[in-house]
């Protein structure tokens, strides 16, 4: 596939995956009212605070960084708690608790050099931006391919910055999807993208349900990018974005949430 192209068709074609799983985790646990959460990053965009966040303890994410030498504004190296470090590369940390410890990637991918779920969080890696800086750039893009480029470069950022680390399973393309920090880190990609829909829906400017080139159709899917993009619903009850396009489904909406 052309990488510009895959770039472009980011936003709605990880809508589409989202939605897929989703509907199936709601199958599987016999709930129409489980949905998947997102991470905001920029809500703790400092080193420290990061490493604070309640994301990383056993009960949600696992993984919790602690800085060597008990530095806290800045930490070069951190240490992963209750994790172990890969066989294969120092710089990694098998996860043991939350989630995925214990996990072992399975399938053609496993050979990345470890094959347990990892992560290498440092100070030293990029870092996403606070949400006074980041959320207004967002919103006030003014065309689908700007804000698709801008989000690219934070889920670079979000992928292989300081939480998951360049070394990480995160940071691994192929294999990502196997550390839960993956669908998070999508779900507030598409909460911004939502927000990006809903801004200009308000001030009545551009059309944010179709954009140039969006007739092409979605890779694996074979569906226009368009219908992923969704419609503005006129229903008092979906206060949000109607998927797909041509045969609504669900609605989109996205509430600010804590973890408890």
């Amino acid at each position: 596939e052309d990488p510009t192209f895959m770039n472009f068709q980011n936003l709605p074609w990880f809508r589409h995956f989202l939605f897929d799983f989703e509907t199936d985790l709601q199958v599987v646990a016999k709930d129409c009212d489980l949905t998947l959460p997102y991470w905001s990053g920029c809500n703790e965009a400092s080193s420290a605070g990061l490493r604070n966040s309640q994301l990383w303890e056993p009960s949600h994410l696992g993984g919790k960084p602690t800085c060597q030498g008990g530095g806290d504004s800045h930490c070069e190296k951190a240490t992963v708690n209750s994790a172990k470090k890969c066989d294969a590369d120092a710089d990694r940390w098998c996860l043991g608790d939350g989630i995925a410890g214990g996990w072992q990637i399975t399938g053609s991918h496993s050979d990345s050099g470890c094959s347990c779920v990892n992560r290498s969080p440092g100070s030293s890696e990029a870092k996403v931006g606070s949400c006074a800086m980041v959320l207004p750039v967002f919103r006030m893009m003014e065309d689908f391919k700007s804000l698709s480029e801008a989000a690219d470069g934070l889920r670079a950022t979000m992928h292989c910055g300081e939480a998951a680390g360049k070394e990480s399973t995160m940071c691994t393309e192929s294999i990502a999807v196997w550390d839960p920090l993956f669908w998070l880190d999508y779900a507030y990609l598409d909460r911004i993208f939502f927000g990006w829909q809903k801004h200009h829906q308000m001030l009545s400017d551009i059309d944010t349900t179709n954009c140039y080139g969006c007739e092409m159709h979605m890779t694996h899917y074979h569906v226009p990018l368009s219908d992923w993009f969704g419609k503005h619903s006129e229903d008092k009850d979906c206060d949000g974005i109607l998927v797909p396009k041509s045969d609504p489904q669900a609605c989109i909406t996205y509430l600010h949430a804590t973890i408890v």
